[in-house]
């Protein structure tokens, strides 16, 4: 009998737990509707107020009725990696250091010897049969 409603138990969580993910599903398409809608109304007020500072990114305030609006216009840095390598070559260890931060990846299969495993994080999912 205990078995019975475990199973139960499990099916009826099964069950909610598929009903929220849809939900949430729904809501994140809802909230993405509402802030492009709020991007569209102040993006371009917000990069006008920036732009009367001479700033290109950062935050602009917007007061829009009984509502301040604060617009973030982020930057995004990417660098040409070889430039970069070449760049670094080119000076003294103590220099390259100073103007850059090294972080090296390497596939795990390989060199498996200089690496440390901790756990990560858990996961569960579950599916009907």
């Amino acid at each position: 009998m205990e078995n019975i409603n475990l199973i139960n138990d499990l099916s009826n969580i099964v069950e909610r737990r598929n009903s929220i993910k849809d939900q949430i599903e729904v809501l994140k398409k809802e909230l993405s509707v509402i802030d492009n809608t709020l991007i569209d109304m102040f993006e371009n007020d917000a990069k006008t107020k920036l732009a009367d500072k001479g700033q290109d990114f950062g935050d602009a305030t917007i007061d829009s009725g009984d509502f301040k609006v604060k617009v973030s216009l982020k930057k995004k840095v990417t660098w040409n990696q070889e430039g970069l390598m070449e760049l670094l070559d080119e000076m003294s260890v103590e220099e390259a250091k100073h103007f850059a931060k090294v972080s090296i990846t390497v596939p795990e299969a390989k060199l498996s010897q200089h690496r440390t495993v901790e756990p990560g994080s858990v996961s569960v999912d579950i599916r009907s049969k």
